[in-house]
């Protein structure tokens, strides 16, 4: 256990609420183990709380995967390495350039995304989007795309959305001109989507967003 934390895998936010500290002190251990736990949850339309089993090793924060040290970049790959492909499906490496390019080599097929990699995708589809051709680099990945910048690029929305959806990628909006964690947290900002918006958008305030979506359900 004292060896994870030493190579930067931690579940617990030393600076958070002490009263659920327990609570994520069982999730790490679980996560470090690899075993399944089952939780009771209970949405806001059930009366009475849910069972669920759940594998919470895949649930886990990567200590500065934003620095450029090519070793971080292994040491991820070996770990996440260990994962279902399916699991793998779900999950997209977002760091510094050095460590996501360690991460895609021993790794091809998990989705990959740094500053390098979004530069070479937006700079390319800007060159050749207007012919309806998604360039490699547009392929299988994920894009974060600044609010600023999204109308400039070739069909925004829909026909971008569609054409990277063909190409087996994510995007994901970033609100206003894409700096490090900018997020679409309140209902104003929300307002600022196109119209019937089909893709993903970057959020600090879940708890604030994800009821305006689903009362629009």
């Amino acid at each position: 256990m004292l060896n994870r934390h030493l190579a930067g895998f931690e579940v617990i936010n030393r600076s958070g609420d002490p009263s659920i500290r327990s609570i994520l002190a069982e999730l790490e251990l679980a996560v470090a183990n690899e075993y399944s736990i089952e939780i009771k949850y209970r949405t806001s339309h059930d009366e009475q709380p849910r069972n669920r089993v759940i594998d919470p090793y895949g649930m886990l924060y990567w200590n500065n995967v934003k620095s450029n040290d090519p070793q971080e970049g292994e040491m991820l790959a070996q770990y996440l390495s260990k994962f279902p492909v399916e699991r793998l499906n779900q999950l997209t490496v977002y760091g510094g350039d050095k460590p996501v390019a360690d991460v895609h080599k021993i790794l091809p097929n998990l989705r990959a995304l740094s500053m390098a990699t979004l530069k070479k995708s937006l700079l390319s589809y800007f060159a050749i989007g207007w012919t309806g051709y998604v360039p490699p680099a547009c392929r299988h990945t994920e894009l974060h795309i600044p609010e600023k910048y999204a109308p400039w690029l070739w069909g925004w929305p829909n026909r971008f959305l569609n054409r990277m959806a063909d190409a087996d990628t994510r995007v994901i909006l970033v609100a206003g001109e894409g700096e490090f964690s900018a997020g679409f947290d309140t209902p104003e900002d929300i307002k600022r989507l196109p119209p019937n918006y089909t893709g993903g958008i970057w959020t600090n305030r879940i708890d604030r967003i994800a009821p305006l979506f689903k009362n629009n359900e």
